[in-house]
């Protein structure tokens, strides 16, 4: 019974840890945030339309634009999204 206890404990700070080093840009909730970066309040901007929606916030941190944009062109292919032309993805009806 000890055993089955340790293992229950240990699978609570693995999942509490993931979820806390595990961030995603606020208002889309599936692309992750790059590294550090914190969300810049009162930022968040959300419009649902007909055909859509319409999302924007901000997120500030000191990173180099290069490193940000490499993480992007790597990762959004990953979770559906399509590159148009330079900084401009689409999923479905999103970009």
């Amino acid at each position: 019974m000890s055993e089955m206890k340790n293992i229950i404990f240990l699978i609570l700070i693995l999942i509490s840890f993931k979820s806390s080093s595990e961030m995603f840009l606020k208002g889309i909730d599936d692309i992750p945030a790059y590294k550090n970066m914190v969300h810049v309040e009162d930022s968040l901007v959300m419009f649902d339309k007909v055909n859509g929606r319409f999302v924007s916030t901000e997120m500030i941190g000191q990173y180099k634009y290069s490193d940000v944009s490499k993480f992007y062109n790597q990762i959004l292919p990953n979770l559906g999204w399509k590159l148009v032309k330079k900084n401009l993805y689409i999923r479905a009806e999103e970009s």
